[in-house]
């Protein structure tokens, strides 16, 4: 039977010699790949990750200041309430003009750096905000509430706790907002979204995080003095707050999810830590501990522990060799 196969393929090639078979066809015959010197595939894990993609009518929204912030008339900026007129005559869209109002605000009042960390409180009515442009969190939280009521929405401000990489201490107290919009309520914390603080200075850095981020991405780093504040179906305790991984919205605006491990505090045992996500876009990830770097895989982030107490930062940018993004830390104690 073999020799009969054999046989049958070198008559097919002698003929395809003799009637000038296209080449095409005979190299499927023979079985030989077709090269084209246009193409040069790369490695695997060498190409750079699908983009994020930002929806405007979803949260994560563009970073983007709206063009009416940009552009407003220096006539108009006498007081918040003729601000927030400006802005209903000139944006139709109730939820473009809300960001408006948002973005104003992260990008026209800083952050009274002096104040906090003398842990005084400076003047936080809205009229002393915008003539002043500074102010800690009470007063840019006043000073939306007013702004947005201005402009027609139900809004209202949310006292509670607050925590971030920079705290020393568990958390603080903060003060956010929460608003309506097409009959929901929404959450918005503007004071984060305007920048923060490094060596002791404010940094500004316009952000759209947590403009109407997702309640449970809000209940990671917002603890409201009231539960029903957390829009959160069922709300979590101080302790399920606390106890939870310390995880930024950008992490979740990349699509990943956390694996293990699932608190914020870590005991580790002998051997390496190793962080497991899911991470369907294929974004690009790094890890530090200490001083140290960790080695990162596409779902994987494994860090050598020391004996002591260790702060473990995870990254993610959507090129190899880009930015990358803080996402996400760990404590851990060995």
């Amino acid at each position: 039977m073999r020799t009969f196969l054999l046989l049958a393929a070198l008559l097919v090639i002698a003929w395809a010699v003799l009637t000038d078979l296209p080449g095409e066809i005979l190299r499927e015959l023979r079985r030989e790949p077709t090269v084209r010197e246009d193409i040069n595939p790369p490695p695997p894990r060498e190409e750079s990750p699908a983009p994020l993609v930002f929806a405007q009518a979803t949260w994560p929204y563009e970073t983007k200041l709206h063009p009416l912030v940009k552009n407003i008339p220096p006539a108009e900026e006498n007081s918040f309430e003729s601000v927030a007129r400006y802005l209903v005559a000139n944006e139709p869209d109730q939820l473009q003009r809300l960001k408006a109002i948002h973005d104003y605000l992260a990008d026209r009042v800083a952050y009274d750096a002096e104040s906090y960390l003398a842990g005084k409180s400076p003047p936080d009515d809205p009229a002393a905000v915008f003539s002043t442009r500074k102010s800690v969190c009470a007063g840019y939280a006043k000073l939306f509430n007013a702004m947005a009521t201005t402009a027609g929405f139900k809004s209202r401000i949310v006292s509670g706790r607050a925590r971030s990489i920079a705290l020393t201490e568990a958390d603080e107290a903060h003060a956010w907002n929460i608003v309506e919009l097409d009959g929901r309520e929404r959450l918005i914390d503007v004071t984060w979204d305007a920048g923060h603080l490094k060596d002791r200075a404010f940094v500004q850095k316009y952000s759209t995080d947590y403009f109407l981020a997702p309640p449970e991405i809000f209940a990671v780093s917002h603890f409201p003095d009231r539960p029903e504040d957390q829009l959160l179906a069922t709300p979590l305790s101080r302790q399920d707050y606390l106890v939870q991984p310390l995880l930024a919205p950008r992490f979740y605006a990349y699509g990943l999810k956390l694996r293990t491990p699932l608190r914020s505090q870590i005991q580790a045992p002998p051997g390496d830590l190793f962080i497991e996500l899911e991470n369907p876009r294929g974004v690009w990830l790094m890890g530090s501990i200490g001083t140290a770097d960790c080695s990162a895989k596409q779902t994987e982030v494994r860090c050598p522990v020391l004996p002591g107490t260790h702060r473990v930062m995870l990254f993610a940018g959507v090129e190899r060799y880009g930015v990358y993004e803080h996402i996400g830390a760990f404590d851990v104690v060995r």
